[in-house]
């Protein structure tokens, strides 16, 4: 709130609040009320980033969902994504493509299992050889630069669990290992970028760079924060290339359709052996979303202060 009235984007700066206010109000209702309210502060912070990034958008939410077949189950609740709309918008702002024709159809389970800050849950809730681990946990994440060439290049430290070669054959293409290290295992990426003279050219070029390597890397809120990976597709069912963001959005919003719609559905959504995870999810998503629309409108990482842990 204080970087956007310093910037006197009063536009934003009331959507901001307008989130403020629901997240508020979502941590007095139950779980089967919350998702309406959290989803208004996810649709309103989504829209003071947009307004920050003078981003042009359709008002809609540009995404709907329904439910599949009679059974309750988390995979028969489907996402369909819209061509115009906040989070097609959201999509374009963080470079990621929507299909030719405008839509794209997953479900929630599909959400829930590309979502770092829960994964780990839902592989404890659907412990299937279907579901493979899609997160490497790495430490030290660090864009280096040589001296003498004056080239870039992202690197990180993979913990000593998740360094043996069955690991390090699950990178995404443009990874490798490091082999200057013989004391630790060290990934980087495959491409050295060329460094410019200028603070401009540097500038332009760290941006540049930065785009192509967040689509592999995420980080889960806390304190430390941790980071991750995510394995190459192959050929994982499941498995969704859109980021956190949009996921969590996009599931957050199925949700409060239930919620508004359907409360008796979402309560046996509750009721059956998914309720620690999509309790999970609804304690977890929004500081974490917000942790991410924050960064993105201002630049910069939030830490908890340490008199406050």
């Amino acid at each position: 709130d204080l970087e956007l009235k310093r910037r006197n984007e009063s536009k934003a700066r009331f959507y901001w609040k307008q989130a403020r206010s629901f997240y508020n109000a979502s941590l007095t209702l139950p779980k089967e009320s919350s998702p309406l309210t959290l989803y208004y502060c996810f649709l309103n912070a989504t829209k003071a980033l947009l307004e920050s990034k003078k981003i042009n958008y359709a008002t809609h939410h540009g995404v709907t969902g329904y439910s599949e077949k009679n059974k309750t189950t988390l995979d028969n609740e489907r996402i369909f994504l819209k061509k115009e709309g906040i989070l097609p918008s959201l999509i374009k702002y963080l470079e990621y493509p929507i299909k030719e024709n405008g839509s794209k159809k997953f479900s929630l389970m599909e959400c829930f299992y590309n979502l770092p800050f829960i994964h780990r849950s839902f592989l404890l809730t659907y412990n299937s050889s279907k579901y493979p681990e899609l997160f490497i946990p790495i430490f030290n994440p660090i864009i280096g630069m040589h001296l003498k060439e004056r080239k870039v290049w992202f690197c990180a430290e993979l913990d000593e669990y998740y360094s043996d070669a069955h690991v390090l054959n699950k990178l995404p293409t443009s990874f490798e290992r490091d082999k200057g290290y013989s004391d630790r295992v060290v990934i980087r990426s495959k491409k050295r970028v060329k460094w410019g003279k200028t603070w401009t050219e540097k500038k332009n070029t760290f941006y540049a760079y930065n785009k192509k390597i967040r689509k592999h890397i995420f980080y889960i809120h806390g304190t430390p924060i941790s980071w991750y990976i995510k394995r190459r597709k192959d050929n994982i069912e499941h498995y969704n290339e859109y980021p956190p963001l949009v996921l969590t959005f996009a599931a957050m919003h199925r949700l409060s359709e239930l919620s508004r719609y359907t409360p008796d559905k979402l309560s046996k959504h509750f009721s059956g052996k998914q309720n620690w995870l999509l309790s999970e999810f609804l304690k977890s998503a929004p500081v974490q979303f917000m942790d991410e629309i924050a960064s993105e409108i201002t630049g910069l990482e939030f830490k908890v202060p340490k008199n406050a842990i």
